[in-house]
């Protein structure tokens, strides 16, 4: 679980701090880091359709953490450029200090922009392998979740779930831990004199993928298969679910609810880094708290919310969400307040919302999926999901574009023209978000009764079938050629 979630932790360190890339290049990173997760219905169709030794799950788990461990091996094997963003400085009694807006200038510290853009690119390219390795155990986990999730009584359906996604709240949460204290020190725009490397962060995971694997053969509790269904008939069944409305209604849903969730500006980045000049640890520790207060939020909905309205649940929580983050960011931008902990609160107090959120979300999963098929539902509305996250990166990205939000000089000059052009491209962000939501909300059923209620009354579409594999196919490939190219436009 320390491995679930270690790319968002490290990526404002690596990529915006020590490495100097901008905004932009974070958003793209952001986006495409989503991909893996849009092809999780593929990684599910082998999980259901090719079991191992009679077991669907558990080696595809252990094969997803040993390729884990590979990747981290070679990150922490490979060479690591010198930090390109701060200066040593140690006074006299051996306290660090650095320069925050100062670039190491010596040719023995610093390379070309093009070694650290390629460096940039590389070490994203690790994050990417990384991301589809942990995509592969976490489909497995997730199939197996909703395989126990669907013996749950009526009652009760859902605490599983709930349980679940705490625990995975936890390991993202020791993950926060060991970026905000292990990359708290000068090399990172930190205040302290010693801290981790990157290639000692990777080796963290390495030894994390490790200890998951006795886990998994030892603890993890899966009934073997006598037979299981050939691929082909797992296509088919993807096939016949695809034709199903109802499945249609959720999958339209997904994609275009995660599409507002994710709708992001790169300059909220760099709005962190210039304005509100806000340190690896204070970021980090924030995030902490975050998925804290995330648990609390989940444990809310598993305990109090699970039998309420599903649409009201999501749409006043978004509200909270989006008015939370939009208060703060313009509180900043119009150097009203301008502090690094004022600045990341909202990602604190937002976080009970979006638990709330994102659980009642996803519980539609369970609902849908049907036996022996589980991994492949919850895979192919997990992919749907997942391509919503990839495509509100990229049109954040799209939205800032003519507003030339990554450009650092706006955030250097600080007049009222930049921080009016920096405004209004994120508030038609928000209100883009606010508006998608409620648009899409009629399409989310208000229950686990409703839920099934559409699964028996909805009738059968192979036409809207068709257009949805297409669209798919066609906004997945649009999204990732879009994000590979972004950064040189």
């Amino acid at each position: 679980l320390v491995s679930n979630d270690y790319s968002g932790g490290i990526q404002y360190a690596l990529f915006l701090i020590y490495l100097d890339q901008t905004g932009k290049f974070n958003s793209v990173a952001s986006a495409l880091l989503y991909i893996p997760g849009s092809i999780k219905v593929l990684f599910a169709a082998v999980n259901d359709s090719m079991p191992i030794l009679g077991y669907r799950r558990k080696p595809y788990m252990i094969l997803g953490w040993i390729g884990n461990f590979i990747v981290c091996a070679i990150v922490v094997l490979a060479p690591f450029p010198k930090s390109r963003y701060v200066i040593e400085n140690r006074n006299a009694t051996n306290n660090c200090s650095y320069l925050y807006h100062s670039k190491i200038n010596s040719p023995e510290h610093r390379g070309t922009e093009l070694e650290y853009t390629l460096y940039s690119f590389l070490y994203l390219a690790a994050m990417l392998s990384m991301t589809t390795f942990t995509t592969i155990t976490g489909t497995a986990m997730d199939g197996l979740m909703v395989q126990y999730a669907r013996k749950e009584n009526e009652s009760q359906r859902g605490k599983i779930q709930s349980f679940v996604y705490a625990m995975r709240t936890i390991g993202s949460t020791t993950n926060l831990l060991v970026t905000a204290i292990g990359f708290n020190w000068y090399v990172y725009a930190g205040p302290w004199c010693y801290g981790i490397t990157v290639q000692t962060f990777y080796m963290i995971n390495a030894i994390a993928s490790i200890i998951a694997i006795p886990i998994v053969i030892f603890m993890t509790s899966e009934d073997p298969v006598k037979t299981s269904p050939k691929f082909t008939n797992i296509v088919d069944k993807i096939w016949f679910a695809l034709q199903s409305k109802a499945m249609q209604r959720i999958l339209l849903f997904s994609f275009l609810m995660n599409t507002a969730q994710s709708l992001a500006s790169p300059a909220d980045s760099m709005i962190m880094k210039y304005w509100a000049q806000t340190d690896n640890f204070t970021l980090n520790m924030s995030n902490v708290l975050g998925q804290i207060l995330m648990f609390v939020g989940t444990s809310i909905f598993g305990m109090f919310l699970r039998n309420y309205n599903w649409r009201i649940t999501i749409g006043l929580t978004q509200i909270f969400i989006t008015g939370i983050n939009a208060t703060v960011t313009l509180i900043t931008i119009f150097k009203v307040i301008r502090n690094q902990y004022f600045y990341v609160s909202d990602s604190i107090t937002q976080q009970v919302f979006f638990g709330i959120n994102s659980i009642c979300s996803m519980l539609i999963a369970v609902e849908m999926a049907d036996s022996q098929i589980e991994g492949i539902v919850y895979g192919v509305i997990m992919s749907f999901i997942n391509l919503g996250n990839n495509v509100g990166a990229v049109v954040g990205i799209l939205v800032a574009l003519p507003f030339s939000v990554s450009n650092s000089k706006r955030y250097h000059n600080d007049t009222d023209k930049d921080r009016v052009m920096i405004a209004i491209q994120e508030i038609i962000i928000y209100f883009l978000q606010i508006g998608l939501t409620f648009l899409v909300l009629p399409l989310f059923p208000t229950g686990i009764q409703t839920t099934q209620k559409l699964k028996r009354k909805l009738s059968f579409s192979r036409s809207w079938a068709i257009f949805t594999v297409i669209a798919f196919l066609v906004i997945m490939f649009s999204s990732i050629t879009y994000s590979i190219v972004a950064p040189f436009l």
